[in-house]
């Protein structure tokens, strides 16, 4: 999937890698957290949503297991 730009908020980028579930958020103040075991149709309702910021931090953020993968300053 190609990243989409969040245009505000807190969260600046995601990535999925479809065949592994894995969701890659970049935060706006530079960490990239990857998130485990992510249905796609979470992915299609975060990036869809009204404000994403609130879906990444009600229900991605709560619900799957993450790593933080580096940070990019």
């Amino acid at each position: 999937m190609k990243s989409p730009i969040f245009p505000s908020g807190i969260v600046k980028a995601c990535n999925y890698l479809k065949p592994e579930k894995y969701l890659d958020i970049t935060t706006r103040d530079g960490f990239i957290f990857r998130y485990y075991d992510v249905p796609e149709d979470i992915l299609d309702e975060f990036v869809n949503a009204d404000n994403p910021g609130n879906f990444y931090m009600k229900i991605i953020r709560s619900r799957f297991k993450r790593m933080l993968r580096s940070f990019d300053s």
